[in-house]
């Protein structure tokens, strides 16, 4: 596979026409990712804002909360997904310090999304109650990540550390919904791609096996794992230990199918290494974007555990505004890619400041596909 084969920006012709005519800053965000709330029903082991004991190493980054108290408001984010429809964005999805689906309203909001013919996306634990409507809406996103982190019931709850007033039932809840939404996408014109997630660290590794079987069981689409990501970017890649690697492989062997994929995310362990370039900025950050519960606005996920890289807020002021701003414009000239937290987003980096600066041409770079996907 050549270096740009799987670069998701690289589907759009028409948008790297645009950059290679110097009007890339003129650009919408094609997607955004949001960040309702950073209240949610888990604590998990890894979890930047919600693990115990890791909280403690980005506290210093900057002024962060980790109650999970905050959120956005119900009608400013009605009124963002607006914004972000009139303006050209072309995919949202939600993600972030909480789980999405705790956020009050949260069905109107998707429902607003479908309404103004955004691609959806959505990260959740799934477990916690789900009225039939939103899983109707669940269903009709263009996919669904289940961060499940556990196969048996005994794993999943000691690393999910599930809260709330009935908290072991949690896995039952969470396997329900996803069963739920397999039904309910049986019946949608378009159906969500539906995949699980887990991050592997030691209160897990045994459970590998168990947790790609659980997600064949429940029709999912497939499974990916991959391990605990730092904070910090690292002199060399991630590895897992060979007997994780060997249990990822024996999962793809025996539970594979032309329905079903296991996935070992290997790049996005090399992803967390310096790429040894002081000139490398992020690029990326012109066409992709995410809002936190606070309104900030950050280049993307990764940067949202410090609150030094925001870069402006749109609590206050329509999102086009901030965009078409001259502070917004020249933001991602400070972001340092090997100096920023760890992502996946060298690759693309790299090809698109080629691209800004005259080195390729869109057509060299351009690589077309039959759908291509929003989510860059």
């Amino acid at each position: 596979m050549a270096l740009t084969d799987d670069i998701r920006i690289l589907q759009h012709g028409d948008l790297l026409a645009r950059i290679e005519a110097g009007d890339a800053l003129e650009l919408p965000p094609m997607h955004v990712r949001i960040e309702p709330t950073e209240a949610c029903n888990f604590r998990c082991g890894f979890c930047w804002w919600h693990g115990a004991g890791r909280t403690d190493q980005v506290r210093a980054a900057g002024d962060l909360d980790f109650t999970g108290k905050r959120h956005l408001d119900r009608d400013r984010l009605l009124r963002l997904i607006d914004e972000l429809a009139d303006l050209g964005t072309r995919a949202v999805s939600f993600t972030g310090a909480g789980d999405p689906l705790v956020f009050p309203g949260i069905g109107d909001v998707l429902a607003r999304i479908h309404a103004r013919d955004l691609a959806l996306g959505v990260t959740s634990n799934l477990a916690m109650k789900l009225d039939d409507a939103l899983v109707a809406h669940l269903a009709r996103a263009r996919w669904l990540r289940w961060s499940v982190n556990g196969g048996s019931e005994a794993v999943y709850l000691a690393t999910n550390r599930p809260r709330g007033g009935n908290p072991s039932a949690a896995y039952s809840t969470a396997c329900e919904n996803v069963a739920r939404i397999v039904r309910a996408r049986r019946d949608s014109v378009r159906p969500a791609a539906f995949h699980a997630s887990v991050i592997l660290f030691a209160e897990n590794e045994s459970d590998v096996l168990a947790a790609a079987r659980l997600a064949r069981d429940l029709g999912l689409d497939g499974v990916s794992f991959r391990p605990d990501t730092p904070f910090e970017r690292q002199a060399e890649p991630l590895t897992v230990s060979p007997a994780v690697a060997d249990a990822i492989a024996l999962a793809a062997r025996t539970l594979a199918n032309p329905s079903f994929s296991v996935h070992h995310e290997t790049t996005r362990q090399a992803d967390v290494a310096k790429l040894g370039d002081p000139d490398l900025v992020c690029f990326y950050s012109n066409h992709t974007t995410y809002v936190a519960a606070t309104g900030d606005v950050y280049p993307c996920c990764y940067t949202r555990v410090d609150a030094r890289y925001a870069i402006g807020n749109i609590l206050d002021r329509p999102f086009a505004d901030f965009w078409r701003s001259a502070g917004r414009r020249a933001s991602y000239r400070r972001l340092n890619f090997d100096a920023c937290p760890s992502c996946p987003y060298g690759p693309t980096n790299q090809v698109l400041g080629r691209l800004y600066d005259g080195r390729v041409r869109a057509a060299e770079v351009h690589r077309p596909a039959a759908e291509p996907s929003p989510f860059i």
